[in-house]
């Protein structure tokens, strides 16, 4: 303690009750509440971010047959997220095909409410060519600006006024977005995709016999019916190919049982005409984070967290 802080202490402890100004201390900061809008904006933040798809709904609605009116299109979109270098702001960059949007967050809508201002995105634009710019080298598209409000699990965002470019109305959950356009009456249930890297080995012993076996690596797919494909070595090559699903059941597949969802792993083959044929399967429970199968003549091996970085356990 120095000798100065000594001595304010001793004087002010001869004050008696601290009267004396030179006992004084600054006063505490007052804490101060932040509207829900602010909360809601920063879970969107962080929840947008990941790639969807509605895969699945649209293979269980041609499985039910259902009335083309009432069937979704097949939809696949992204959502990053990157800090604008102009004002430090985030964006959220949605990709769908060739065409996408760019959303800025903002509570210029009351407390309750998140605006997703919307802008355009050039088909061309990098995440890193965007990051560099500020709101005002952007182009807004107010039609398109989704007002978002939290609801019972989930937030319900809907468009200003008719938007083209994006969704109508977007309902965001943890694992998935339900997205309906302008002109579409049914919504499109989009899955959080999980990505998994794969291997394959021919034959399937791994070479624990000591045989000469080819590995197929880095094939890269997600659980949402994304396929990988690669070319055998044998004598008659074959155009061979993984594709996993995370099996979303909308009904049941017998009768007074309840159908368990799965992930399940496909070992399929490329025919002429461009249709393919699986030659086997593999599935476990949904969340899992590997599966693999093994006919013998053909390992394949699928993981979100590789050998590499697997953590050792006891």
């Amino acid at each position: 303690m120095s000798s100065s802080t000594y001595d304010k202490m001793w004087r002010c402890l001869i004050a008696g009750l601290g009267l004396s100004a030179a006992c004084a201390t600054p006063a505490l900061a007052q804490l101060k509440d932040e509207t829900p809008g602010e909360r809601d904006a920063q879970i969107l933040k962080t929840l947008l971010p990941g790639n969807y798809s509605n895969g699945e709904q649209v293979f269980f609605d041609n499985r039910l047959n259902l009335p083309r009116a009432e069937r979704a299109n097949l939809r696949d979109v992204s959502f990053s997220s990157v800090t604008l270098a102009g004002e430090g702001q985030t964006a959220l960059i949605m990709r769908q095909n060739d065409s996408g949007l760019i959303y800025v967050p903002n509570l210029d809508r009351g407390p309750l409410s998140v605006r997703l201002a919307a802008y355009r995105l050039l088909p061309a634009s990098s995440n890193e060519t965007i990051a560099s710019m500020s709101i005002s080298n952007l182009s807004p598209i107010p039609a398109c600006d989704l007002i978002s409000k939290r609801e019972a699990g989930q937030y319900r965002a809907v468009a200003s006024g008719n938007c083209a470019l994006g969704p109508q109305q977007l309902l965001v959950t943890e694992n998935a977005l339900w997205w309906r356009g302008a002109d579409e009456g049914a919504f499109a249930r989009l899955n959080r995709a999980r990505a998994f890297e794969c291997y394959v080995d021919m034959p399937g012993s791994g070479g624990i016999r000591g045989e000469t076996f080819h590995r197929f690596d880095a094939l890269k797919i997600n659980d949402q019916g994304k396929e990988a494909w690669f070319v055998t070595r044998e004598a008659t090559p074959r155009r061979l190919g993984l594709r996993l699903r995370s099996v979303d059941w909308p009904m049941n597949n017998k009768v007074g049982t309840y159908t368990r969802d799965s992930l399940t792993l496909y070992l399929i083959e490329a025919k002429e005409g461009g249709e393919s044929t699986n030659i086997t399967y593999a599935w476990t429970e949904p969340d899992v984070r590997r599966i693999g199968l093994n006919t013998i003549a053909i390992l394949a091996n699928c993981f979100m967290d590789g050998p590499a970085t697997a953590k050792p356990e006891f």
